[in-house]
């Protein structure tokens, strides 16, 4: 799949949307851990096969929101991604690890803002990590993982009114070259207003990357995620 018609549509409605804007400066935190259980192949062994374990991963995200015209918000998010496997492959003992953190910087703009809102943007991911595969005691594939992805971003939410409460969902996809990823999550925020407002959100979220630089993988993770929620 490419992302190219996509990103020039996103960008050209984000461009279109600079009245859409927030009443007032704000600023949005959040740090939480998800849950992945990994499925796929990794250089052509499945991800069953090499014995690979649900792992525990923090991550991170800041936003800053403001009413000037047409300049967009800003989102920053971190994901650690890091999960291992032991086994045996026609009884040699195998062992295997994977990290792909992730790093998102994205403009976004809000297209509505009010008990619905809806957000849509452009940015960059940078992938940092490698994996390895050891069979017998030697070291068969090792690859390291720096890559820098277009991306679209898009988010919804929807208050559900007098409760505090929210439902909304988040998704990001970007190619380049041989590389692909595709991200989404659905979540339940609840929220108590207070000075700052703080709140926590519990959510699935699921992420399926193809390749990347020389990382021959073709793997979905997928969970669930609890998060603490702060704005300013």
């Amino acid at each position: 799949m490419t992302y190219a018609k996509s990103l020039t549509a996103a960008l050209f409605l984000s461009l279109s949307a600079g009245t859409s804007l927030a009443d007032t400066a704000a600023i949005h935190m959040g740090f939480g851990l998800w849950q992945a259980d990994p499925e796929g192949s990794l250089y052509g062994y499945s991800l069953d096969e090499l014995n690979y374990k649900k792992s525990d991963n923090n991550f991170f995200y800041a936003a800053i929101e403001h009413p000037i015209p047409l300049l967009p918000n800003i989102r920053i998010q971190y994901n650690e991604l890091e999960t291992k496997g032991s086994s045996a492959i026609l009884t040699v003992p195998a062992t295997s690890r994977t990290k792909l953190n992730h790093t998102d910087a994205v403009a976004y703009y809000e297209l509505l803002d009010n008990w619905i809102s809806f957000d849509l943007g452009l940015g960059v991911r940078r992938y940092d990590g490698g994996s390895e595969l050891v069979l017998g005691g030697t070291q068969i594939n090792e690859s390291e993982a720096d890559a820098y992805l277009p991306t679209i971003y898009a988010d919804a939410n929807f208050d559900l009114p007098f409760t505090g409460l929210s439902v909304g969902g988040n998704f990001q996809g970007g190619s380049f070259d041989d590389t692909e990823f595709t991200e989404y999550s659905l979540r339940l925020s609840y929220m108590y207003d207070a000075i700052p407002d703080v709140g926590a959100e519990l959510g699935y979220k699921r992420h399926n990357l193809s390749r990347l630089n020389d990382l021959d993988i073709d793997a979905d993770f997928a969970g669930p995620y609890l998060s603490l929620k702060l704005s300013f």
